[in-house]
């Protein structure tokens, strides 16, 4: 589980490297007038993990962090003012709905 959520983290991390090298300024300067919500992204620190977890309930917490990604990606992409903005974040939403049923594949009943 460990080796997902840092590949999953590489993998965003390129994602948004590559756009910072590629992207024009007037992309990486553009300001929301109106922020997403940021209470569809659950804090991490929040998540309560135990050592006694199964895989399931792991993957469900890693799902909740996920699933308030697309729902800011998904925000972003709406609100975007210019076809360069929307294409950044409707590849950073199709990266995290991959990841998503990547994820979603790897519960199993214990």
């Amino acid at each position: 589980m460990l080796d997902y959520v840092a590949r999953h983290q590489d993998i965003l991390r390129r994602v948004i490297e590559d756009y910072e090298r590629g992207a024009s300024s007037a992309i990486l300067d553009t300001w929301y007038k109106i922020s997403p919500d940021a209470q569809a992204i659950a804090d991490p620190e929040s998540l309560e993990f135990r050592a006694t977890m199964t895989t399931s309930e792991v993957i469900d917490l890693v799902l909740a962090l996920d699933r308030g990604l697309i729902s800011m990606y998904d925000q972003l992409v709406r609100r975007a003012e210019t076809p360069g903005l929307r294409e950044m974040f409707e590849n950073l939403l199709a990266t995290e709905r991959r990841e998503e049923i990547r994820l979603m594949r790897m519960q199993r009943p214990e």
